[in-house]
């Protein structure tokens, strides 16, 4: 996807090539509402239906994307911050002390606190947690209580107590617990992560050490005990899983 001027506007335009070449097999037009005149591309990323872009227009600042019902939102910002603009995260960006979540402004966040954490949906600002994906939508938990614990790219998290996720049934930051499945393959991609660092298994003897761990390694308490083991939660749930 791309930005590009069609008869004097602004327009979001989508290329379907075909595999492996340059013809294009379908094309699609999102006619953006401003003109291309005057409209400056400030920041932009992504590929695909991925890509976003802020666009600043006269005194009004645009976030773009093809997952906004209209492809495009005018952003709430105070009068002369546009110049201020940092983007935190494909869906993230601080304006002075706002947050905004794809163009949308976030009360009450603590935007110079923001920390996104990489590879999973969530953020936090060490007192909320802030959960985004684009089928969920944003939710916010206020009620966790710090520190909160983080694993890459696991669709789970916890405080000093209790985990939790984002459902995908109503898009709510929700409790969990300790007890609840992981699947499979979320667990190799954690394991893989933190504990063997991408790397393969060297003979035999290690695969099978490997498999016996991911075996052993079925719940969400038995997942965050084993790759955060000097923690010190008190988490309930699943007895301690040894790697």
């Amino acid at each position: 996807m791309s930005l590009e001027e069609r008869e004097g506007g602004l327009c979001l335009v989508y290329r379907r090539r075909e595999c492996g070449g340059q013809r294009i097999l379908e094309e699609k037009v999102y006619d953006l509402g401003l003109p291309a005149a005057g409209s400056q591309v400030l920041e932009q990323g992504g590929e695909g239906p991925d890509f976003w872009a802020y666009v600043g227009h006269g005194r009004r600042l645009y976030y773009v994307s093809y997952w906004l019902p209209n492809k495009i939102r005018v952003m709430r910002v105070p009068r002369e911050a546009r110049d201020g603009l940092e983007v935190l995260a494909p869906h993230y960006a601080r304006i002075g002390a706002r947050l905004y979540c794809r163009g949308a402004w976030v009360p009450d966040a603590a935007a110079d606190r923001l920390e996104v954490i990489p590879e999973t949906r969530f953020a936090h600002d060490g007192e909320r947690v802030y959960a985004f994906t684009v089928t969920e939508g944003l939710d916010v938990l206020e009620t966790a209580s710090p520190p909160f614990y983080f694993l890459p790219r696991c669709e789970y998290f916890a405080d000093r107590r209790y985990f939790y996720w984002q459902s995908t049934w109503t898009g709510r930051i929700e409790r969990v617990s300790g007890l609840t499945r992981v699947e499979a393959c979320e667990t190799k991609a954690v394991l893989q992560t933190l504990l063997w660092h991408h790397t393969a298994a060297h003979d035999a003897r290690e695969h099978a050490a490997r498999a016996h761990v991911l075996d052993r390694v079925r719940t969400v308490a038995e997942l965050f005990r084993l790759t955060l083991p000097r923690a010190g939660a008190q988490w309930s749930g699943a007895p301690v899983a040894h790697a």
